[in-house]
């Protein structure tokens, strides 16, 4: 092993340790007696050269794993756990300690590592700490050898303080090793005066330079246009000559690093690759799966579109396999306007951002993926980018990503995609709920959940439905025992007020029944009572069965029936009715849910027969409407009894109405008294306005019996309260904007918009919630689709108010 001045039993100590470190200049020792000293020891080492790209961790993770397998197959399990469990989202300990046990079970015995070029790790990323706190201590557990080369300072070797260490400190004075592989090349070559002409060089780049100049001459062309290629790449194939080569595996060479600085000044400049040539190879290297290198490649020879494409195409092996700094560290070397003509990889960048805990970076990329999806237009892709960018900043900017989530609910909406629409309504729901919106919230997560209905839901779409569910079900008893409770306290009100009646006057009816006034044990003020009890107490047939005992034009007055069904019925949006918790059946006809919604909003007084066949068959002949009718009644009091025994519909005093004992909770009545509320307050009075018009508009889920348009009737109701809900949604809007709450008052803006989409007022509003909110790209989005909606809908142009204000957000000017 006796090498110019290197001791012989110098290897041999190296590799006898468990952990060795060599730091020496490059070419001060050749690296194969290493691998000499390894076989000698009876170890076939698994070598690894890194470089700058491996300071992301899954570099040398997977080729550890992968090269694994000349020794005893694949890292398989470490490998499976990198796609399953990526690094920049999972941690990379667990792979590193994967990745330790199967190298320690498969190099145990025979085996060895070696970590070469340890030098060119930055200490920008956390490989060097894995490798230095994870993996090799595992390994010199197991007395398995490991040795560290490194050319200069080492991130890496600084971490390993309890290795063996040499540096040229531990050799006698001699001169490099590749010096002397120079030389004698040089001398077999050109004679042994040529060799000692060399020996006077002052260093070794002056030494192997002149070597080089005298010994290119000698190569032909083919042979120098192979070493140009390799003096760039630093890897060559075929049938190498020269003391620049270090031998590898199979037919592959690498130009030595001390040999590459005086090779290029050596070679003439025609044999060196121009950007043609370094094209075809970086191409070649993407087709036989060195994406990373070969795009690297692409962006030295300024191939920017080439590798822009590259990255596209393979950026999900790259994400797949937790490559995700090389792809971060690819997509920032590529010029903006390359990347942005790429949404696909803006959005990739986001998505790293984030895993780097940096919202804010990653938003922006988001937006800005979206705002280029938009303009293709691919909505689902662009609401995939915002609902990333809206989850980004849900923890540090509330208002930004509920501005965000309706931005991609609208966008959702118009692709048209199921699965993108529940998950756009699910996160506006949950970007609701932080913000104090429950009810709002609550109503969301149960659209989402039918949204995604006849496709496989996400976990958090199916958790989140159960949940709000079980919140509505507990509030539904609530209120009906608080309904109980008023019920109760009136009664005790009323009875008490009866006993008051009963004990302080002397009320009137017949003597004593003993006939003698003094044998009546009884105070005098109550002897005259009735021994019957009070009139009151009758059962409501006796009191309805005497109105002669009553003073003229009075009405008995009945105690408090036993308590009826409750029915909850809802108008607004998709009918709905329960009765005592319990929803009523799918109807059998749309008749039949238009005759219960007739008479649920026509109770004072109950309609009569005649009204209802005009209302709801009008022009049909008399018999035949009747004969409906009673068809629709039967039918209704049919579903009713599948849900309770109680009557809710009766005949009386010619007309239909509700039985008295209903106790009934209709949304149209709640939502009328909640805008009228809203409407007579002052302006001035925006807390308690602005509240009264967020019940209001939480109550309206949609058009007044939206399933029910052929029924003449309900256009009226229908409009008007479809005129409140515009109006009401413009002046909460409006509201909002003024005390600063940007998001609710976009969202406000959206959901007038969906109801009157030609609303320019809404339009400029909305865009200037998204300028206010520093969403400028959303704002102009809006402008262009107001100026879409109002050349298709009334073939006119936006108003120049509308237009001004784009110039404005523009020129991002405040607004």
């Amino acid at each position: 092993m006796a090498r110019d001045g290197v001791p012989d039993p110098w290897f041999e100590q190296a590799v006898g340790k468990g952990l060795a470190v060599l730091e020496f200049p490059d070419g001060q020792v050749l690296s194969e007696h290493l691998a000499t000293a390894l076989a000698g020891a009876g170890r076939t080492p698994l070598w690894l050269r890194l470089d700058a790209g491996d300071d992301d961790p899954a570099a040398p993770l997977l080729a550890l794993a992968r090269g694994l397998g000349r020794h005893a197959g694949p890292a398989d399990t470490t490998l499976a756990a990198m796609r399953s469990h990526p690094g920049p989202v999972s941690g990379w300990p667990r792979l590193v300690d994967l990745l330790a046990g199967e190298l320690a079970g498969a190099l145990a015995e025979t085996g060895a590592l070696v970590l070469e070029h340890a030098h060119l790790l930055r200490g920008t990323g956390p490989t060097a700490a894995l490798l230095a706190g994870r993996l090799l201590p595992r390994l010199r557990h197991h007395d398995i050898p490991c040795v560290v080369l490194a050319h200069g300072e080492s991130a890496l070797a600084s971490l390993l303080a309890a290795a063996d260490r040499w540096t040229p400190r531990d050799l006698r004075p001699a001169p490099p090793e590749a010096a002397g592989e120079a030389v004698r090349a040089a001398q077999a070559l050109l004679g042994e005066a040529a060799g000692r002409r060399l020996q006077t060089a002052a260093a070794l780049p002056e030494l192997l330079e002149g070597v080089a100049r005298q010994m290119l001459p000698l190569f032909d062309d083919d042979q120098l246009a192979a070493l140009g290629r390799a003096v760039v790449l630093e890897y060559g194939q075929g049938e190498p000559s020269g003391p620049w080569w270090q031998p590898l595996e199979g037919d592959w060479y690498r130009v030595r690093g001390c040999w590459r600085a005086p090779l290029a000044a050596a070679l003439d400049p025609r044999y060196r690759p121009g950007p043609a040539e370094l094209r075809g190879v970086a191409h070649h290297l993407i087709n036989a799966g060195a994406v990373a290198e070969g795009v690297a490649l692409s962006l030295d020879a300024h191939d920017d579109e080439g590798a822009a494409g590259a990255l596209l195409a393979h950026a999900d092996e790259l994400m797949d396999d937790g490559r995700w700094a090389t792809l971060e560290r690819l997509i920032d070397r590529l010029p903006t306007d390359v990347l942005h003509g790429r949404a696909e990889l803006l959005h990739l960048r986001g998505e790293i951002a984030l895993a780097a805990r940096d919202p804010g970076g990653a938003c922006r990329f988001f937006d800005a993926a979206a705002a280029r999806f938009a303009a293709r237009p691919a909505l689902d892709r662009a609401c995939h980018s915002m609902l990333a960018a809206s989850t980004a900043v849900t923890a540090t900017d509330l208002g930004g990503a509920r501005a965000r989530s309706a931005a991609a609910l609208s966008f959702a909406e118009a692709s048209g995609d199921p699965a993108t629409l529940s998950w756009a309504i699910w996160q506006e729901a949950a970007t609701a709920l932080l913000a104090g919106g429950t009810d709002a919230a609550l109503l969301g997560f149960r659209r989402a959940a039918r949204a995604a209905a006849g496709g496989p839901a996400a976990e958090h779409i199916r958790v989140t439905d159960e949940l709000s569910r079980e919140i509505l079900g507990c509030r539904g008893r609530h209120e009906e025992i608080r309904n109980a409770q008023t019920a109760l306290e009136r009664r005790v009100g009323a009875v008490l007020d009866q006993l008051r009646e009963t004990v302080s006057g002397p009320g009137s009816g017949m003597p004593a029944a003993t006939g003698r006034w003094s044998a009546d044990p009884a105070p005098v003020r109550l002897r005259r009572l009735p021994s019957a009890g009070p009139r009151w107490l009758a059962p409501a047939a006796e009191q309805e069965a005497t109105p002669a005992q009553l003073p003229a034009g009075a009405r008995p007055e009945r105690p408090a029936a036993a308590p009826g069904p409750t029915v909850i019925a809802q108008l607004l949006g998709p009918f709905a009715l329960v009765v005592d918790e319990t929803p009523v059946p799918a109807w059998s006809s749309g008749r039949m849910r238009s005759l219960f919604a007739y008479l649920v909003t026509h109770r004072r007084p109950g309609p009569s027969r005649e009204a209802l066949t005009e209302a709801l068959w009008p022009g049909a002949e008399p018999a035949s409407a009747r004969n409906s009718l009673n068809v629709a009644l039967h039918s209704l009091r049919r579903a009713l009894r599948e849900v309770t025994p109680s009557p809710v519909v009766l005949f009386r005093e010619g007309g239909y109405r509700l039985h008295p004992a209903v106790r009934l909770w209709l949304d149209v009545d709640l939502y009328d008294e909640r805008a009228a509320a809203a409407r007579r307050l002052p302006e001035d009075d925006v807390g308690r306005k602005g509240a009264r018009y967020e019940e209001a508009i939480g109550l309206y889920h949609g058009d007044f019996l939206a399933e029910d348009l052929d029924s003449l009737w309900t256009a009226e109701p229908r409009e008007r309260l479809r005129a409140i809900q515009i109006d009401a949604l413009g002046t909460l809007g409006q509201l909002r904007f003024r005390t600063g709450e940007y998001a609710r008052a976009a969202e406000l803006c959206r959901q007038l918009l969906t109801m009157d989409p030609c609303r320019e007022q809404a339009h400029r509003l909305l865009m200037r919630c998204h300028s206010r909110q520093g969403l400028p790209h959303l704002a102009l989005l809006q402008f262009r689709e107001c100026v879409l909606t109002l050349r298709t809908e009334l073939k006119v142009e936006p108003a120049p108010e509308t237009v001004a204000l784009y110039r404005k957000i523009r020129r991002h000017e405040p607004v």
